[in-house]
């Protein structure tokens, strides 16, 4: 069981059982430990718990039960007096050195070459066991344990010894020879083997004293042989038996137990007889130690390890580990993202903002690129990717802020000021990223979006805000003087340790879509809200730079002071105002637009419906005017009437309705027949010549009327059935659809 600190290990039960004659004896339970398992710094407690299972008394548990002390056994990887991993000896001059360890056994030769079949005659395995009687067989399947000779048996070695008690008068000699055809030849017999992979056995009757029995072998061919020596010593005894005396008979079981009843309680107390004087308690067990918290054994503190027993003194932990808890007896390396710059580390720091840690065991963390940045402390790898501030982009706003920075510190200096924030750079390189990291945190801007020029000591520097204003002036966000301006100082006089010129650029609005506009006031509201902010962090500036500056802090360590730098107006500025929108007047005044545009829609779909029904009608009157001439001309044709016109000198156009038309067409048609009738009566029918033109129209018209009355197939089939018109022939129109007028 490999055990692990801090689990409390319950899984293991067994049963007891007494049988009712047993009552007055003890019940044992083995426990068998591996102690290859067990690592020499372990503090093991091991308990038991005794639960009846049935028709069984217990006594409880006291209540000043301790499971430390109580325990029913106590293990330890180390011996008693020895100072396990993790301690040292707080006496070194009462240590004694282990004794020094043999020298290693030179390599036994190397074994010969295995004899040829025919000449191998050793014994492969051999055992002595102690029997007063023989056996009767003489094979068995293997070779059992015997008593202990002075050597295991080795083939190539060929006398050994061995000792039995004086009850003993016979040995069984157990051997397995390592060829079939080998034989064997003894003090007192002499057989040949058949079999190779079976065991036999032979019998010695043993004298009191030494006893040699001689094993010879001989090869398959005759030609080697081996002899084996057992010396067996069989001890003396004043008065020893011819045999074995006989086991001696089991007692008889003992009475069981009578039936427990409840004691009588003790007698009344006489007067002048004082009570019978408690029980003495047994005195109280002492506590057993374990060998880390003796007197001799010291704790190694965190950040210290030691990895062997009785070890002299406690090793600090190397650069890049740690150890954060005592009595450790190795350090660990710092994770992925951490770093330990210093020995006897107790705990890894994270990387700071903007740095990363790849690998395992880091000193310390390595600075992001200049278009890349972490999203949190603590980073194995810079993952997020920064973009400049796209201030070309007309559609985009900013808010500037800028403002100076002095650190202050008696007797201070920026030396060691890399290795304290974790960044693996120089002092002035790693002064200049930790205030980018806390004016990104501050103002919440990546690092591209601000400028830091460092103040060397003993010089001061502009902010040159005041150039900036008088290039901007018309774009300010704030009115006030335009030449005002800030001059950042860093003396040593003042035991300025460095100071520094920041310019932040917080962006109000973001990069739009393409073909979306922002409003005007969206944009306003925004430069309002990223003025606010930046005037808060301006505000926390004054009030406590240090608050805001914490990297650098930690970075110059002890107790540092800090002195803000800001213009009166917070140091704000706008490089360019998005333009108001124009006003356009309202020519309709209180007049509702919206209805006067829909009422102009729906006026021109009312026009658009009407000059179509209008046009319909149009079609339909001439149509029957078509109609209602070739009616005419058939019937005047019909009649014979020499009068000329048509039918539309009866008809008037501009309200003469179709049923009119009617009527008159038939007073013409009347009117004109008697008039044809007197002519013909009086005079003689003269010879009508109708124009070749007006013949082909009335053919053509004919056949437009009968073509009209046909279905689709039809037409088709009387087209297809024409004859090809002859050449140099105009073929007539085939359309099938209304004439053209």
């Amino acid at each position: 069981l490999a055990a692990t600190p801090g689990i409390h290990y319950a899984n293991v039960t067994a049963q007891l059982t007494w049988q009712p004659e047993q009552y007055a004896t003890t019940q044992y339970a083995e426990i068998e430990l591996d102690w290859s398992k067990i690592p020499l710094k372990a503090d093991l407690r091991l308990h038991v718990t005794i639960k009846a299972i049935s028709e069984a008394r217990v006594v409880t548990l006291p209540a000043t039960f301790d499971e430390t002390t109580d325990a029913a056994a106590f293990i330890y990887g180390v011996p008693q007096g020895s100072c396990p991993p993790g301690t040292t000896r707080s006496d070194p001059s009462s240590w004694v050195a282990p004794p020094p360890l043999a020298p290693a056994a030179s390599p036994p030769p190397p074994s010969p070459p295995p004899p040829a079949v025919v000449v191998d005659s050793a014994i492969l395995s051999l055992s002595v066991v102690a029997n007063s009687t023989a056996a009767t067989a003489n094979v068995f399947p293997s070779v059992p344990v015997g008593i202990a000779l002075s050597q295991p048996f080795d083939p190539a070695v060929y006398a050994y010894t061995g000792v039995v008690d004086s009850y003993v008068v016979g040995v069984q000699v157990y051997y397995q020879l390592r060829q079939a055809l080998t034989t064997v030849a003894s003090t007192q017999a002499r057989r040949r083997l058949l079999a190779a992979s079976e065991v036999y056995m032979k019998y010695y009757t043993l004298q009191t004293g030494a006893n040699v029995i001689r094993l010879t072998t001989t090869s398959p061919n005759g030609q080697h042989s081996e002899r084996y020596t057992l010396t067996i010593t069989r001890d003396s005894a004043q008065n020893e038996p011819s045999s074995p005396p006989p086991p001696p008979q089991s007692p008889p079981p003992p009475p069981s137990p009578p039936p427990w009843t409840r004691p009588p309680p003790p007698p009344p107390a006489v007067d002048g007889t004082p009570p019978p004087a408690p029980p003495t308690p047994p005195p109280p067990t002492a506590a057993l130690i374990a060998p880390k918290d003796t007197t001799q054994c010291a704790h190694c503190p965190a950040g210290t390890f030691s990895s062997i027993m009785n070890a002299l003194e406690c090793t600090p932990c190397a650069i890049g580990r740690f150890a954060s808890a005592p009595l450790s007896d190795a350090c660990a390396e710092c994770s992925p993202g951490e770093y330990m710059h210093v020995t006897s580390g107790v705990q890894c720091a994270k990387c700071p903002m903007d740095s990363y840690a790849n690998v395992s065991g880091t000193r310390l963390c390595v600075l992001c690129g200049s278009n890349v940045t972490t999203s949190t402390v603590g980073s194995s790898w810079c993952d997020v990717k920064t973009a400049a501030v796209p201030k070309e982009n007309p559609d985009v706003y900013f808010v500037d802020v800028a403002f100076g920075i002095s650190f202050h510190q008696m007797s201070g200096s920026l030396s060691g000021f890399a290795p304290n924030v974790g960044l693996d750079a120089s002092d002035n390189d790693a002064f200049a990223r930790a205030l980018e990291i806390d004016v990104a945190k501050a103002f919440n801007v990546t690092r591209s979006a601000m400028m830091v020029d460092i103040v060397d000591v003993g010089s001061s520097a502009d902010t040159q805000f005041r150039r900036r204003r008088r290039r901007f002036r018309r774009a300010l966000l704030q009115e006030g003087d335009e030449s005002s301006g800030v001059t950042v100082t860093c003396y040593a006089a003042d035991s300025c340790v460095g100071a520094a010129i920041i310019s932040v650029t917080m962006q109000a609005t973001t990069v739009p879509n393409y073909g979306v506009v922002r409003d005007y006031q969206s944009n306003v509201n925004a430069i309002e809200d990223t003025k606010r902010r930046a005037k808060a962090v301006v505000a926390a500036l004054r009030d406590d730079p240090i608050a805001l500056f914490t990297t650098v802090s930690i970075g110059i360590g002890g107790v540092v002071l800090g002195h803000a730098f800001v213009s009166a107006d917070d140091g704000l500025m706008i490089d360019k105002l998005p333009t108001p929108p124009r006003e356009v007047p309202n020519v309709f005044g209180s007049v509702n637009v919206a209805m006067i545009v829909v009422a102009i829609i729906l006026s021109s779909v009312a026009f658009s419906v009407a000059y179509v029904m209008h046009r319909r009608w149009r079609i339909q009157r001439e149509v029957a005017f078509i109609e209602a001439d070739l009616a005419y001309q058939q019937q005047k044709k019909k009649s014979g009437s020499r009068s000329g016109g048509s039918i539309r000198h009866y008809k008037d156009k501009q309200s003469t309705p179709r049923a009119s038309w009617a009527a008159r067409l038939n007073q013409a048609n009347a009117k004109d027949v008697e008039q044809g009738a007197a002519r013909t009566a009086t005079a003689k029918k003269p010879q009508v010549q109708m124009l070749e033109t007006s013949q082909k129209s009335l053919v053509q018209v004919a056949k437009f009327k009968e073509r009209r009355g046909q279905t689709a197939v039809q037409s088709m089939w009387t087209q297809r059935n024409q004859p090809p018109p002859a050449i140099g022939v105009r073929a007539p129109p085939t359309s099938t659809g209304t004439t053209k007028r």
